[in-house]
């Protein structure tokens, strides 16, 4: 019983999680047995998820007796500039963290990016842009940040709040082979709002990420291509980019 009084935030922070997920998938289930298509289905989802979010986030609001202050806090612009470069570093680095990329590297492979237009599935396009730029930010950073990392971060220390918060973010997407890749984001986002403690940069930085995600597809290149080497220094240079531009995030934050 004491054992359960003394983690009794970290198995708080559990049960939200799941029930969150149960939610949605108690709403998605009824749908799929309608037999609707794929498409509307990923809309119904797309719609229920922040909705499910929410309810996970005011429970935990409760229990941790939260308040949420949505004053807009100013900062120094130049800040603004750094966290939209730093969502550019971060979708190239992140792209060479999970399983395919290093696969694909060993078979003297290489991925990068092209742009493409967001909105060629027509209202599916609409509504993932929507929730992938706005909503999902704005429900993710509250949840994750702004609640699971401060929580376990008081209870544990910054490491532990580090470590544990970004694997229940990596978690929460379901993609085992983008583990790593998610598990990385989540570090960098909790270590963002660590050394700024100003919530609306996570966000922008998240729905930045996102867009760019939105705008983008993954091409192939061998090693006999112009590109490769190129390519190559632009996955170094983003990895220097994003320890340069937090050491600097630092700097004037203090």
């Amino acid at each position: 019983m004491q054992l359960i009084q003394k983690h009794k935030s970290f198995l708080l922070i559990l049960f939200a999680l799941v029930l969150i997920h149960l939610l949605h998938g108690l709403i998605l289930w009824p749908t799929m047995q309608l037999g609707l298509s794929n498409e509307k289905v990923d809309i119904i989802s797309l719609i229920t998820i922040p909705i499910v979010t929410l309810i996970g986030i005011a429970y935990l609001l409760k229990q941790f007796g939260i308040h949420l202050n949505f004053s807009f806090k100013k900062v120094n612009p130049i800040l603004i500039f750094y966290v939209l470069l730093l969502a550019v570093f971060c979708i190239i680095f992140q792209s060479a963290l999970d399983i395919p990329f290093i696969i694909e590297l060993l078979q003297s492979k290489l991925r990068f990016f092209a742009f493409t237009n967001p909105f060629q599935y027509g209202l599916h396009s609409i509504v993932y842009l929507f929730g992938a730029v706005i909503v999902a930010p704005i429900t993710e950073e509250i949840l994750y940040r702004k609640i699971i990392f401060i929580k376990l971060k008081e209870q544990y220390g910054l490491a532990f709040a580090l470590v544990v918060s970004s694997f229940l973010f990596a978690l929460i997407h379901w993609n085992l082979e983008g583990l790593l890749a998610y598990f990385a984001s989540g570090l960098l986002l909790a270590y963002l709002y660590h050394i700024t403690k100003v919530l609306w940069l996570n966000i922008l930085l998240h729905g930045s990420y996102n867009f760019l995600a939105m705008i983008t597809t993954i091409e192939m290149f061998d090693s006999s291509h112009r590109m490769f080497v190129i390519i190559l220094l632009l996955y170094l240079i983003s990895a220097a980019g994003i320890y340069m531009i937090l050491k600097e995030v630092k700097t004037l934050t203090n």
